[in-house]
């Protein structure tokens, strides 16, 4: 069921999802871009980072969450109903449900305050015609989908809608939106690489059964565990148990002999705060409430990685090599009386200061002992661009490599290794000894000042946490009489002072996830403003097409008035020219036959009806035709009339000659 808004926000967004369309587009997508995602039965469209996708950080403007399935996954289906999502399931792929929930609350807005919001694949025209009704009635529509989709419908919804439709591509978010349906229903891992959370320790009960809250946009969008990114238990589970499936069929021995020599490496950042971003890692700690509770055993930590996985004896070790760079110093040093050579970094490195320590010893130790030395990397990540090729360097030269990482920081190049170079190179992850490189930080220590924190008046310190059950913590209390002394036997006020900073840059880590919520929001503005500029581009790219085909159109229009014109004066040339000849004709029969000339007050005889200009006749005389006297003559009307008219006719023909000459 979709949630109501709060009184005084407006609920003007109304989500659709097309569930089957949009699911079917992304995995065509991860087909031909494939990632670490897959597109097997078991993926599906992960629920919390569409729903927020999709309520672009205002969940409480949401009017409703509906959509149509028909042929989709179960469990996708039950993580969209459990985020708020109303689905309907349809008849067949064809069935109009989709348009009918569209068109459900379709009435006019003026101004424009309501906006659609539209998840697909191939849009249907009936689709399109009901996004253009929401158009028409003055309705915001915003398209998410892939660019390969409908880019024609598209087209021309942005032109007909330049201000009121938007379309959101999906190409960069397919990572992020699909995912393993353990996502949503994780179960409690039963290898032994997460050991099972003790009952006494109510904190530790991992409650799956609660619903992934909202992140922020850059943990959402996260395609990893980032170290110290808000990831939630229930993601970082399905990542760490993704991980384990591909570890289960490597080979866990290495072909160099267990007392070969060990070269090692460690990315301390990578590491510590990997275990401090955990969601999921404290769980399995009795008396543990959260990451800052938890310490880790260096001495361990050393012992783990210049051990051999097939013997309790440390192998030779030709160097230990330690870089860091937000890790504080104090906690760094705690690694120098263990053997190893400690280097801080700068923010500006970039991994290059551990790059050409590995690249230089690799020159330095040469071909002597072939495939007799062993890297060992304790990192989960490539600091480097050129990592890679290194690694490749190391390894054809007979080297074996060893990778030591929490799983939930670990990446897939390094996970890729075992399975392309078998029996030389080898997983081993620190969460299969989780408890003997990690213990409980002494909180029931009081610290040495009362009232101001550890670290002076910064106020750097957390506050004083309640006492806590004593027999829980009986063992925490009593002197520490294990093989390692955690963090090199710290004094309580040494412990405190790296507890505050601790603190110190924890809230470091957390400005650092609000600069990636920001660079994720610029990066989104950055996207509005390259889809405007193409659109405006597409614009004057269209208005210089009208502006030449109008240019194009005057031109043949002058051209065709032109043409008209000279058709109409050669017609009106021949209409004269055909005047004048039937004018001609007619005077040739009103001829005079005394004077030869035309008729002048033409009269007819009485005698025998014979016609000539009156102005010659004389009543004297007699008729020259039939000799009869007196001559007897009268007015010719008829004669006179057409006479006149041809006087008229050639006045008429003359003018328009003189016209035309003019």
């Amino acid at each position: 069921m979709a949630h109501a808004a709060p009184a005084d926000i407006a609920a003007d967004r109304f989500l659709f999802v097309d569930l089957d369309g949009l699911l079917g587009s992304l995995k065509t997508h991860e087909r031909s871009l494939p990632t670490h995602v897959g597109v097997g039965s078991d993926v599906i469209l992960h629920a919390s980072n569409f729903t927020t996708l999709m309520e672009a950080e205002q969940p409480a403007s949401i009017a409703c969450r509906l959509g149509s399935y028909f042929n989709s996954n179960s469990k996708g289906v039950q993580a969209l109903q459990a985020a708020g999502w109303s689905l309907t399931k349809t008849n067949s792929t064809d069935d109009q449900t989709l348009d009918d929930l569209l068109t459900r609350n379709l009435t006019e807005t003026n101004p424009p305050k309501k906006t659609l919001v539209l998840a697909t694949g191939e849009l249907e025209q009936s689709t399109v015609d009901s996004l253009v009704s929401h158009l028409r009635l003055k309705w915001r529509v915003q398209l998410f989908c892939l660019r390969s989709c409908s880019h024609d419908a598209i087209q021309q919804l942005r032109e007909m809608f330049p201000v009121t439709f938007k379309a959101t591509h999906l190409d960069k978010h397919v990572a992020n939106l699909l995912g393993p349906a353990s996502v949503f229903s994780p179960p409690l891992p039963s290898c032994s690489v997460h050991p099972t959370p003790k009952e006494s320790s109510p904190r530790a009960r991992f409650e799956l059964d609660k619903p992934m809250g909202s992140l922020p946009p850059a943990a959402v969008l996260a395609t990893e565990a980032p170290t110290g990114s808000a990831f939630s238990s229930s993601q970082e589970l399905a990542v760490v148990q993704r991980r384990q499936s591909r570890l289960v069929t490597q080979t866990n021995d290495l072909t160099a002999p267990a007392n070969s020599q060990r070269f090692v490496a460690m990315n301390l950042d990578n590491i510590h705060w990997s275990l401090f971003g955990s969601q999921l890692l404290f769980q399995y700690l009795p008396g543990a409430s959260s990451s800052r509770d938890l310490r880790l055993n260096f001495k361990a930590l050393t012992d783990r990685v210049c051990t051999p996985g097939i013997s309790h004896l440390r192998a030779p070790v030709g160097w230990q090599f330690a870089t860091y760079c937000t890790t504080h110093p104090k906690v760094a040093d705690l690694l120098s009386p263990l053997g190893w050579k400690v280097t801080a970094l700068s923010d500006a490195d970039d991994g290059n200061t551990l790059y050409k320590e590995l690249a230089s010893q690799l020159s330095a130790a040469g071909s002597n002992l072939k495939g007799q030395k062993t890297l060992v990397l304790v990192m989960g990540n490539e600091p480097h661009p050129a990592f890679r090729e290194l690694l490749t360097r190391y390894l054809n030269n007979g080297w074996c490599v060893e990778v030591h990482a929490w799983l939930h920081a670990l990446k897939d190049q390094f996970l890729n290794l075992p399975e392309i170079h078998p029996g030389r190179v080898v997983v081993r992850p620190l969460d299969d000894v989780f408890l003997e490189l990690v213990y409980l930080k002494r909180r029931h220590m009081q610290p040495p000042f009362e009232g101001q924190g550890a670290v002076g008046n910064r106020g750097l310190s957390p506050p004083l946490p309640p006492r806590f059950d004593e027999e829980l913590y009986q063992e925490d209390q009593e002197p520490l009489s294990s093989e390692y002394s955690p963090m090199g036997g710290q004094s309580p006020l040494e412990q405190e002072l790296l507890d505050a900073l601790e603190h110190e840059q924890m809230q470091n880590e957390s400005l650092l996830q609000q600069n990636e919520m920001l660079a994720w929001n610029m990066e989104e503005q950055q996207s509005q403003l390259e889809d405007n500029a193409a659109h405006q581009a597409m614009l004057n790219q269209r208005i210089q097409q009208l502006e030449q085909r109008l240019q194009e159109q005057e031109q043949a229009l002058a051209q065709d008035r032109a043409q008209f014109k000279t058709e109409l004066e050669q017609q009106a040339s021949d209409n004269a020219l055909s005047r004048r000849e039937a004018l001609r004709k007619l005077e040739a029969k009103l001829c005079c036959p005394i004077t030869k000339e035309i008729y002048e007050a033409p009269v007819t005889t009485a005698c025998c009806g014979q016609s000539f200009s009156g102005s010659k006749a004389k009543p004297a005389d007699c008729c020259q035709w039939c000799k009869v006297t007196p001559l007897v003559t009268h007015r010719s009307c008829d004669l006179e009339f057409v006479v006149e008219w041809c006087n008229s006719e050639r006045g008429a023909l003359d003018a328009e000659d003189n016209k035309l000459d003019g």
